[in-house]
């Protein structure tokens, strides 16, 4: 059997009320060809860990890098801190798209239509689970699913088994792994090559970090097309599906929500939603 590692992390839009878990799989080679680049990069600059809206606003590990590190008001960035803030995500995106044969898969929740719904009285509203648990099972789901597909034309000697690590999580953790056996036979298909899901540090894990910059631009790009729909996607987005490593993004919405209640009725399984998007929506590179 070969090992194939993913890693899951989830990203919220506060002001749009986005919800989104995702990251990245792919075999123990690709993954920890991944991590070296990534630790050379965490090096180069000197921080001890990257996490994508800390760089966003200057916070964090980023803070040093402001021309006054010490302000205490929230501050536009400078032309200089613009363009270095900008070297600092093209770097790790080159991390990140330069690693061949990692796959990249996600499901982003739309807060309000879930809330929405959940006040709607509609049948098999009071049976779904949060929207943490709905993003996280659904990428469970398509991880197992492309593996129990690749693994059919393989023999049984060269199949590999996804272990997932998701970013530690003090409140959903244990609920992901203990309701994980019931996931499994609700999803026997999907599940088959899953290993049990586990929760760990992102300081330690040091892929978990990519995972975060993924799922970052997978919730901004949904946070664009309600916003601004005629903008193209972001840099980091498009380089990743230049690079072939956009699988799909799956968006959970009210008309996903009222299908994903009515399977609660009388035997629950996980459904996938709309796809926020498939790699064939972003143009071929030149």
């Amino acid at each position: 059997m070969q090992t194939v590692v993913s890693f899951f992390d989830e990203s919220e839009r506060i002001a749009t009320e986005i919800y989104g878990v995702g990251g990245l799989f792919g075999s123990n080679h690709a993954t920890s060809i991944l991590e070296l680049r990534w630790r050379d990069l965490l090096d180069r600059y000197q921080i001890e860990y990257y996490k994508s809206s800390e760089l966003s606003a200057g916070e964090g590990q980023f803070k040093k890098f402001r021309d006054d590190p010490g302000a205490k008001e929230r501050r536009r960035f400078s032309d200089r801190e613009r363009e270095f803030f900008r070297k600092v995500k093209t770097d790790f995106t080159d991390a990140l798209v330069q690693s061949r044969g990692l796959t990249a898969i996600g499901a982003v929740v739309l807060v309000a239509d879930y809330e929405r719904f959940i006040a709607s009285g509609e049948p098999g509203a009071s049976l779904l689970s949060r929207p943490h648990y709905i993003a996280t099972s659904l990428c469970l789901y398509e991880a197992g699913r492309q593996i129990a597909m690749e693994n059919e034309r393989l023999p049984e000697e060269d199949k590999g088994v996804v272990y997932p690590i998701f970013d530690s999580h003090e409140v959903y953790g244990w609920h992901i792994q203990n309701d994980f056996p019931e996931f499994c036979k609700k999803n026997p298909n999907e599940s088959r090559y899953l290993a049990n899901p586990v929760f760990e540090s992102e300081r330690e894990w040091i892929g978990l970090q990519p995972a975060d910059a993924i799922v970052f631009e997978f919730a901004k790009y949904l946070e664009n097309k309600i916003e601004h729909p005629h903008v193209p996607p972001r840099a980091p987005l498009q380089r990743m599906a230049d690079a072939n490593m956009l699988s799909h993004c799956y968006l959970v919405d009210y008309h996903v929500l009222q299908v994903l209640a009515r399977e609660q009725i009388p035997s629950p399984t996980v459904a996938r939603g709309d796809e926020l998007f498939s790699s064939p929506e972003f143009p071929e590179p030149a």
